[in-house]
């Protein structure tokens, strides 16, 4: 790195009453936000992630106390617990594939709407950086695209590990 202090010292010898601006003071305070808002982001994800198991829990109970009679029957038949899990375990499967896709598909939209808003008025701002992340370089293209194919699958483990749970839980307790 460069030898601020000598060069601000020639620079000054050089041109009397110049200074030089490193932009330092800037630099961290903008890293400073700029980590405050990953942290931000992160805590959201975690409030999300909360949430939608929440909502799993309670969808299972619903589901598990709607069928109590089927599944009184089926263990009076001889049904393990693992059987009736994989049961309603498939609905959530189905259920949860389906919201994940949504959710990636409504991201990707997010980011072409936003990237089409702010495109005729120039490079700058959020809608060039969202139009930038949609379609860039193949290398950065395929991450993006990896990082939002990502969100049906995490979507997906999340309510299938929640429902076996909450289930096995239930089942237990009957």
């Amino acid at each position: 790195p460069p030898d601020l202090k000598a060069l601000e010292r020639r620079l000054t010898a050089a041109v009397p009453g110049a200074s030089l601006d490193t932009h330092r003071l800037w630099q961290t305070r903008l890293a400073r936000t700029a980590s405050t808002l990953r942290r931000l982001s992160l805590a959201i994800l975690v409030l999300i992630a909360f949430s939608a198991a929440g909502l799993v829990i309670f969808a299972t109970r619903s589901v598990l106390d709607a069928n109590r009679g089927v599944i009184d029957v089926l263990s009076l038949v001889g049904a393990s617990d693992g059987f009736i899990a994989r049961a309603v375990k498939g609905r959530f499967l189905r259920s949860a594939s389906i919201a994940g896709l949504s959710g990636m598909l409504g991201g990707i939209a997010t980011f072409a709407v936003l990237g089409l808003i702010d495109s005729p008025a120039g490079n700058s701002g959020l809608g060039a950086a969202s139009a930038e992340l949609l379609i860039s370089a193949p290398s950065v293209a395929a991450a993006t695209y990896a990082v939002f194919l990502l969100v049906p699958v995490c979507a997906t483990l999340l309510s299938l590990a929640t429902a076996h749970l909450a289930i096995m839980r239930q089942l237990r307790g009957t």
